[in-house]
């Protein structure tokens, strides 16, 4: 999620803020979604002895995408903001 307009953006309902919370989502990581109203949605598919891969993949490109755009991400399962880091 972002700021700024995207390319191609995806409309879909995010997980509520008390959801998110419960996960482990801090007060400054969704204040900071509160002011990104543009979506993109990333997916995987692979076969099952490959997911854990494709999903750490998948993870990577949208950290990659919202440290570009000054974004944040918000991984569906299970429901929480990802705090980006150096690393």
């Amino acid at each position: 999620m972002t700021s700024a307009p995207l390319d191609h953006e995806d409309d879909f309902p995010m997980p509520s803020e008390a959801l998110l919370r419960r996960f482990g989502s801090s007060d400054a990581s969704l204040e900071r979604l509160r002011s990104r109203v543009h979506h993109l949605l990333i997916t995987c598919q692979a076969p099952t002895r490959d997911i854990a891969e494709a999903v750490r993949d998948a993870r990577i490109h949208a950290l990659g995408l919202a440290a570009e755009h000054d974004g944040v991400v918000v991984e569906l399962l299970p429901p929480r903001v990802l705090e980006l880091t150096p690393e």
